[in-house]
């Protein structure tokens, strides 16, 4: 029941979000209903969220505190935890605040060791770290 209701306030949000700025451009008068909604239930789905990726299915989003100036821009992510998504989406920074939200796909890692190296582009060594080094 959780999961449906936050599934439901998330897509309100997108609706009412999109809404918002479509009224803005032709000059609605549900404006008044639908950007104080967007805002409410934004606050409600980002509060204690700042620097976490989020996502359901492919789609994630990421609010960060690390921007500075006004930015739009692509940006990509890596997940170093599980469930180690990759993503590639936009990038809207205004002030120290950056907002982005975009596709992701999931890695299929068993392990966390693997999960790691796949996150990070890395693999793991067949030959020892002191025998690598006398190669040169």
């Amino acid at each position: 029941m959780k999961r449906l209701f936050g599934y439901t306030v998330l897509w309100v949000f997108v609706i009412s979000s999109l809404y918002s700025v479509y009224a803005i451009f032709s000059k609605q008068n549900l404006l008044i209903v639908s950007l104080p909604l967007a805002v409410f239930l934004g606050v409600y789905l980002f509060k204690g969220t700042l620097n976490l990726v989020l996502g359901i299915g492919y789609i994630y989003w990421i609010l960060r505190d690390t921007h500075k100036g006004f930015s739009v821009s692509i940006g990509f992510m890596r997940e170093t935890d599980y469930p180690w998504r990759t993503g590639k989406g936009m990038q809207l920074g205004l002030g120290k605040y950056a907002f982005q939200i975009g596709l992701c796909k999931r890695t299929n890692a068993i392990d966390e060791m693997n999960g790691l190296l796949n996150a990070l582009k890395g693999r793991e060594l067949t030959h020892k770290p002191k025998e690598i080094s006398e190669w040169h």
